[in-house]
């Protein structure tokens, strides 16, 4: 990158994080759909800071320059030490699978946007002049000589797509300057042909719109119990229990019905490029046409779609999802993204991290000078002893991995067992820091003469899943606790418990 020219400051935090945030959700878009189609460093005249003629540019040589390319500094004296590279850099697509139409004035795109209505679902990007919409490449292109090139219309439109010699095209993309995501392509790209194939032979029955509803919601619902009852979402950041399945009822009226309508979109639109053509072909569309529109209706329905809830089971239950939930100890999350302990550094969240857990607030990739210091007068008196001090910081900090620890239970009595010792207002500040990374049960549990009966139902368990730390509320003085069930507790051997109105174990 060498080659890289000019000076700017760097943006300020808020903007470096959103970028970041947004490159990791196009690198993680891109291999799910399209992994030919390489995310690569660009200059600031657009174009490519490496070779990568016969996929001499691959994921693995992305990765290793990766750090480099985000914006967001870790720290002030990253700032300071903000590289050239880090500053200037664009970031592009090597084009293979994709096929990008780009318009250079907004009011050609607007207007092919009224004919054409593949353009108003498809991904979009905004520019400085004009947008960019993105496809999969059809089978049928390289047949029509259709490759990367400029003004093969009579208007303002460029298509961008594999060259004729094999190489892969290029175009910016966002987070580069200019450049902002109008519609959000992580959800938009199966509208690229995949869902069309799956709706056109619905036949209108439960079970064949429950699975249009796995096609089109896959990745943002599970169903987690065998009996249909317990359903999760994928907020984007979390996965987030749906109670009664309320949100996903809803999806059927809206994200699912809409799918129905773009469809029926499609085949009119081949209907009108066959102009009134009386084959079969266009009689088969049309029924197909009047068949779907009658489900679009039903999808307005509750009874209907009821029946649907209950078949979308077939297709949505994932017995091990609850396993894997918050199952990652190397994962922290944020409002924002994930923070990964092993590669240390933060990225977006995925639904395949299974994190339903957060610390309840954004990830700040530059520490409040102010508020650090008042933390650190706060430990100072609260552990005037300077080994104790720093003994207790490494035990929390090594508590953000979530695996079994050291097998410790540690006792906060302060000096002579006083009840004036800080002892609340510690864990106050430990759940402000945590959110639910935290969580205190009751003390009752410890003291207890006999341990928990096997296939006893404990909901209190359900809870206890990915947590970090758990504290418990203070004995009474004649109480005694249980050595057997801190040992269970604490010995790091697998829990076993059923859920309450449940044989799930």
């Amino acid at each position: 990158m060498s080659d890289l020219r000019g000076l700017r400051a760097p943006p300020p935090a808020e903007e470096a994080q959103l970028a970041d945030e947004l490159l990791s959700r196009l690198i993680l878009w891109l291999k799910a759909d399209f992994p030919r189609d390489v995310v690569m460093p660009m200059t600031s005249r657009k174009e490519p800071c490496f070779a990568h003629k016969g996929g001499a540019w691959t994921w693995l040589r992305l990765d290793e320059c990766l750090p480099s390319m985000m914006r967001c500094p870790k720290s002030l004296t990253q700032v300071r030490e903000a590289t050239l590279a880090q500053q200037q850099q664009h970031v592009g697509i090597l084009l293979r699978e994709l096929c990008v139409l780009d318009f250079d004035d907004e009011a050609t795109a607007l207007s092919y946007e009224s004919l054409f209505l593949e353009l108003r679902e498809a991904p979009c990007e905004t520019t400085c002049k004009g947008r960019h919409y993105f496809f999969r490449r059809p089978a049928f292109t390289d047949s029509k000589g259709f490759y990367d090139g400029a003004r093969q219309t009579a208007d303002e439109v460029d298509f961008k797509s594999v060259c004729a010699t094999g190489t892969s095209g290029t175009i910016v993309v966002a987070p580069s300057d200019g450049k902002s995501w109008d519609s959000p392509y992580e959800y938009k790209a199966f509208l690229n042909g995949r869902i069309l194939d799956v709706v056109r032979v619905c036949n209108g029955s439960h079970n064949s719109v429950a699975n249009v509803c796995h096609a089109v919601l896959r990745d943002k619902y599970v169903c987690a119990t065998a009996n249909g009852k317990l359903w999760y979402e994928f907020t984007g950041a979390l996965w987030k229990e749906d109670k009664e399945g309320v949100h996903l009822h809803n999806e059927l009226s809206t994200s699912v019905r809409d799918q129905f309508i773009f469809s029926v979109n499609r085949i009119t639109s081949t209907l009108s490029i066959q102009n009134g053509s009386s084959n079969a072909a266009s009689n088969d569309n049309r029924r197909a046409c009047e068949a779907l529109l009658q489900i679009v209706y039903r999808l307005q329905d509750c009874g209907f779609k009821d029946c649907v809830l209950r078949e979308m089971r077939e297709f949505f239950y994932d017995p091990g999802f609850l396993s894997r939930l918050d199952s990652d100890p190397n994962l922290l999350a944020f409002d924002n993204g994930v923070w990964d302990l092993a590669a240390q550094q933060f990225r977006a969240a995925a639904p395949q991290d299974y994190v339903s857990l957060s610390v309840g607030y954004a990830y700040a990739p530059v520490r409040d000078e102010t508020l650090y210091g008042e933390m650190q007068k706060y430990w100072a008196t609260l552990h005037p002893d300077p080994e104790q001090h720093a003994y207790t910081i490494k035990t929390l900090a090594r508590q953000l991995q979530g695996d079994v620890g050291h097998n410790l239970f540690h006792i906060h009595a302060g000096f002579q067992g006083s009840a004036g010792n800080g002892k609340s207002t510690f864990f106050d500040v430990l759940e402000m820091a945590l959110g639910a990374y935290v969580r205190k049960f009751g003390v009752e549990m410890l003291v207890a003469k006999q341990r928990v009966e096997s296939g006893k139902p404990m909901p209190e368990f359900q809870y206890w899943r990915g947590r970090r730390i758990l504290y418990c509320t203070e004995p009474a003085h004649d109480d005694v606790l249980n050595a057997g069930i801190m040992k269970d507790l604490t010995g790091g051997e697998k829990i076993l418990y059923r859920l309450l109105y449940s044989n799930d174990v």
